[in-house]
């Protein structure tokens, strides 16, 4: 993604902040085996939507940097550097905590792991260990960012079209998969599935390259801010999680899944136009920072959570969750200053 001031949109690090936000409240409940009859942690069963922010901004900010011309090979490059040190150093300590007692180290698909696959082998066998279950969202936008540079290159003036198809087949997918797959996971984890939401970011940055068609597309995008919030808050308080109770299941595999989407792309659109509430909400300094670390963050979160929640310590959920959210924040930032931006510089640098 951009990462010179001229080319970065500082609302956009607001967005990964509450990106993440939604995930840790989702898994805060979940790994710390939080009472979930309060409305609270009930609610936070509908975090997972941060995950649609994430495939939002991913395709948002893929398409903005493929439509500049960048040489393809120059493109993996730098995602390379962007993901795999950090991802391939998590791996190293999990094994590690792994081979300390954690769990059977030799029971894990560690080429899974190593190869952005985790959510094949998790919608063929289940999320498995929380520490690994989570990687299958990194692996759809993996798998997307190797796929979707070809398709930019071979359709060229028909990106907006592509996007189209890809919006219109996914539900379709997603219908298909859930009638003939034995394993609940795979209409949610497999990149064909979840292609409408990366899509939907694809689409807005073909729009902002056009100012004339942005311009346009604001017109409806600001007024729309409110039915969008609408839907994001309902699907919140209703503690709609991605598998809803059965009687409305199959019409939310469908149908919800895409409306989610769109009421992401609705919030990326306004953050995108930087208007002065969107930049003072999203685009303080606490926002941005923890914006930049985000990566880190949803590596580290489940491991820390884990650790965190086996010490022989005698306090409730509530304390060992300040804890861990203490320790997640500077962990990541550590491993952002540390780990991540010198690999990014590096692979910049010209040779």
């Amino acid at each position: 993604m951009p990462s010179s001031p001229q080319t970065r949109l500082p609302a956009l690090d607001g967005v990964r902040a509450i990106a993440i936000s939604l995930v840790l409240w989702q898994h805060a409940g979940i790994l710390f085996h939080v009472d979930a009859s309060s409305p609270f942690w009930r609610m936070s069963q509908a975090g997972w939507w941060g995950v649609d922010l994430f495939f939002v901004l991913s395709g948002f900010l893929i398409t903005r940097i493929l439509l500049k011309g960048t040489p393809l090979l120059a493109f993996w490059r730098r995602r390379a550097a962007r993901t795999l040190p950090l991802l391939y150093v998590y791996l190293a300590v999990a094994a590690a905590y792994g081979l300390g007692g954690g769990f059977a180290v030799e029971q894990q698909p560690w080429l899974n792991y190593l190869t952005h696959t985790t959510n094949l082998h998790v919608a063929g066998n289940g999320y498995g260990l929380p520490i690994f279950g989570i990687l299958w969202s990194l692996a759809v936008e993996e798998q997307f960012y190797f796929a979707w540079p070809f398709l930019t290159r071979w359709v060229r003036g028909g990106i907006a079209w592509a996007c189209g198809a890809l919006i219109l087949l996914a539900p379709f997918a997603r219908w298909v998969v859930y009638n003939h797959s034995d394993r609940y996971a795979a209409f949610h984890v497999l990149p064909f599935c979840r292609a409408d939401v990366l899509a939907m970011g694809c689409l807005l940055a073909v729009i902002f390259a056009n100012p004339r068609r942005w311009s346009i597309a604001m017109r409806f995008a600001r007024p729309a801010l409110v039915p969008a919030l609408a839907v994001l808050g309902a699907v919140t308080y209703a503690a709609l999680g991605p598998w809803p109770i059965a009687r409305f299941e199959l019409l939310w595999v469908v149908v919800g899944y895409s409306l989610v989407g769109l009421s992401c792309s609705i919030v990326v659109a306004v953050a995108v136009a930087s208007g002065p509430v969107s930049l003072r909400l999203l685009g303080n300094p606490l926002a941005r920072f923890v914006g930049r670390i985000s990566y880190g963050m949803y590596l580290w979160h489940s491991l820390l959570a884990v650790v965190i929640g086996g010490l022989p310590i005698r306090c409730g959920a509530s304390p060992r969750i300040a804890l861990w959210v203490t320790v997640v924040l500077a962990t990541s930032a550590l491993s952002f200053y540390g780990i991540e931006r010198p690999w990014l510089r590096q692979k910049l640098e010209p040779r």
